[in-house]
């Protein structure tokens, strides 16, 4: 699966992939589902958190109250077998002391590290928790990482 976006809300998962459909061309899938998520699958998440802080310069603390929502991500490297020929934008909300209303916050694009003379955050880390993801979205188009509904009303 070539997994370009997730997007993560209490009651809704949408997930973008791109499928090869011959001669270079590619289709462009959207799966949204309204089951609730697996915990598993929203702690798969979370890992990201300190990758955000650290592409935004900001310190552990912030983290505090927030809460990773989605993942965008773009292929550089076609051709390239591994996760960090993949750059990414991390989406979070964090709750904020005076509003109803959470703050929305993407890191800058993350590009993937092509040389050592590449400023980047990507890391063999990341690269990893990247490809967890990808695999809990997998799960989740094929039926699976859904929370247990209610066996009796």
């Amino acid at each position: 699966m070539n997994l370009t976006k997730v997007k993560i809300k209490n009651n809704e998962t949408e997930i973008h992939y791109a499928n090869n459909v011959g001669k270079g061309n590619n289709k462009t899938t959207i799966f949204k589902s309204w089951e609730r998520q697996s915990p598993e699958f929203l702690n798969c998440l979370e890992p990201l958190k300190k990758y955000l802080l650290e592409a935004l310069d900001l310190d552990e603390e912030y983290g505090e109250g927030m809460t990773i929502t989605g993942l965008t991500l773009k292929e550089e490297n076609p051709d390239g077998d591994y996760i960090e020929n993949y750059g990414v934008v991390i989406s979070a909300v964090k709750k904020l002391d005076n509003s109803n209303t959470p703050a929305c916050i993407n890191t800058p694009y993350i590009p993937p590290c092509r040389n050592e003379n590449t400023l980047t955050i990507m890391n063999d880390d990341l690269a990893m928790e990247i490809n967890i993801i990808i695999d809990f979205c997998e799960r989740f188009i094929n039926g699976g990482e859904r929370a247990q509904g209610e066996l009796f009303k």
